[in-house]
């Protein structure tokens, strides 16, 4: 990597992690019902220190991209107050509800940094939803561009779909 200038301005870090997650998905017709099955993740993280502690990352942040995509649903009232503050009414994958999740590093050496890694924060996070969100559309054809996608919404949008096939056909 080059810098524009010696003094290592306009780069926001010196190491770039990139990752691609792919999810496999059930998807029930009748019910509406969204099953994730199982999700791949590789990520280049340049130099790994502690394998198991990235692990642990990225299945943490898998499990939050997953909450986001078919679970999380932040709903304000009329005057913009949270109106599903508490964990009753806002709902979070538990462990049981995680799907199978496998994990593999593209290793690398990134220079820019002392051992030669890279970070994994927001990177294990980031790829999930989206990847659920093309499954989705693999399974059924439809594409959704907003989360949670509930049963609710897939019914709506299954119905949609028909009845938009049943027009032209």
């Amino acid at each position: 990597m080059e810098y524009p200038d010696a003094t290592k301005y306009n780069n926001i870090s010196g190491g770039y992690a990139f990752g691609c997650h792919v999810a496999e998905v059930e998807v029930d017709i009748k019910t509406g019902q969204v099953k994730v099955s199982n999700i791949w993740a590789v990520h280049d993280v340049g130099q790994p220190i502690n394998r198991l502690a990235l692990e642990g990352q990225l299945q943490g942040g898998i499990a939050q991209g997953y909450g986001w995509a078919v679970m999380e649903h932040l709903k304000h009232n009329e005057k913009g107050k949270v109106a599903n503050a508490c964990f009753l009414d806002y709902q979070i994958p538990t462990a049981a509800d995680i799907p199978k999740i496998d994990v593999d590093f593209a290793d690398s050496f990134e220079w820019s940094t002392g051992f030669g890694a890279k970070s994994i924060g927001e990177c294990a996070t980031n790829p999930t939803a989206p990847a659920i969100l093309n499954a989705i559309y693999n399974a059924v054809g439809i594409r959704f561009k907003e989360l949670p996608i509930t049963a609710e919404k897939m019914l709506k949008a299954l119905k949609e779909k028909n009845s938009d096939t049943e027009v032209r056909g």
